[in-house]
């Protein structure tokens, strides 16, 4: 039931807000990485994560809040669904990103683990072995992997969120 019952809950318009905002903020950290150089730097993620995590536990927070009563289930598939969203919307900046704005981030990274393992002092043959799995990475694995990972990832926090944030008879 909702709180204030003259002021119905629409959760569609919560769920595209919330992910057009995590949409927006997973660009502009982008285009600082991508600005600063930052792009390869191995604690480039973390901002990402973190962003995920905090804008899922408010949505999912703020859904509980609208409601005297709602299911871990209910919390679930609402952050689920933004999860999908958010996902799709990263999707779509990635696609644009390796196709227009950094179409050369596939070999660059690829020579940047080159260095990396050279640099921690791995053997030739290692290297080699590694690097034949890294370039058969193509683009498409990468958009396909990366929507797979940020949708469960996003998934996970949501049933975490669903669990701390269900209020039920």
């Amino acid at each position: 039931m909702n709180k204030d019952a003259s002021k119905p809950i629409d959760y569609n318009y919560a769920i595209y807000k919330y992910a057009l905002i995590a949409g927006i903020l997973h660009i502009f950290i982008s285009l600082i990485f991508f600005i600063t150089d930052y792009k390869f730097a191995l604690w480039r993620d973390v901002p990402f994560v973190l962003l995920n995590i905090v804008i899922i536990i408010l949505f999912i927070k703020k859904m509980s809040e609208q409601t005297d009563l709602i299911s871990f289930g209910s919390l679930l598939k609402y952050g689920f669904t933004l999860s999908l969203f958010f996902s799709l919307i990263a999707l779509i900046y990635i696609i644009l990103y390796l196709t227009i704005l950094d179409a050369n981030y596939p070999t660059d990274s690829i020579k940047s683990v080159e260095e990396t393992l050279i640099k921690v002092g791995m053997s030739r043959e290692k290297i080699d072995t590694t690097m034949q799995n890294e370039t058969i990475k193509s683009t498409t694995t990468i958009f396909i992997t990366a929507f797979f990972t940020k949708l469960i990832f996003c998934t996970i926090v949501s049933a975490i969120g669903a669990a701390i944030f269900k209020k039920e008879k």
